[in-house]
């Protein structure tokens, strides 16, 4: 909601997005963000699970160098 407000006043004002942001004390790097779309990845997800059952204190870290060697 904010992010659009951002954007109203960049564009009907004409204010800088510093201004802007600053006028709605907003972070620029929160206005410049764009979200990644969703990667369906059920197969690792699944395997992941099945080494965290087997590995149960291993961390991610650890399960997921596991799981790039095989």
């Amino acid at each position: 909601m904010v992010r659009e407000a951002v954007v109203v006043l960049r564009e009907e004002r004409r204010l800088s997005e510093r201004r802007a942001c600053g006028l709605m004390e907003q972070h620029r790097s929160t206005c410049r963000y764009r979200r990644r779309p969703a990667v369906d990845n059920e197969k690792l997800r699944l395997r992941l699970r099945e080494l965290a059952q087997r590995w149960r204190r291993f961390g991610y870290r650890r399960l997921l160098d596991r799981l790039g060697r095989e």
